[in-house]
């Protein structure tokens, strides 16, 4: 009889407090909450793009729209979906099909994860 494991992909979320507090200093919290949930909807954005582009293999355009969701991630604080991101860059740029679709389920997960940490972090801070 063959035993069949199940894998729980689980991975916690990163959003880094500190960044945040920076950002409410420097903006004020209602300029802060503008730009997080500017970077939000960018976020969402750009991991449809790079579903589009991984459909036709654009490894260009995947690695390009990773970059700039690096950058958004990291401005909002979200450290492990910024690490994920430049994996996911990295792999495109390599050009191999595999790690790359596996980076990107993961990015995925930890997107969506990552996205509904930060709605429900901005609603704390009202």
């Amino acid at each position: 009889m063959t035993v069949v494991t199940k894998i729980k992909l689980q991975e916690p979320v990163l959003l880094d407090p500190d960044r945040l507090v920076e950002l409410c200093v420097e903006m004020g919290q209602e300029q802060a909450e503008a730009l997080i949930y500017l970077s939000l909807d960018h976020m969402k954005n750009g991991l449809a793009a790079i579903d589009e582009a991984l459909e036709v293999q654009d490894f260009q355009r995947i690695y390009d729209e990773a970059e700039l969701l690096c950058d958004m991630a990291l401005t909002a604080g979200m450290a492990s979906f910024a690490r994920v991101s430049n994996d996911v860059a990295h792999c495109a740029n390599v050009g191999r099909i595999v790690p790359l679709c596996a980076t990107i389920n993961r990015l995925r997960r930890l997107g969506e994860k990552s996205i509904n940490s930060a709605w429900d972090l901005g609603e704390m801070m009202r």
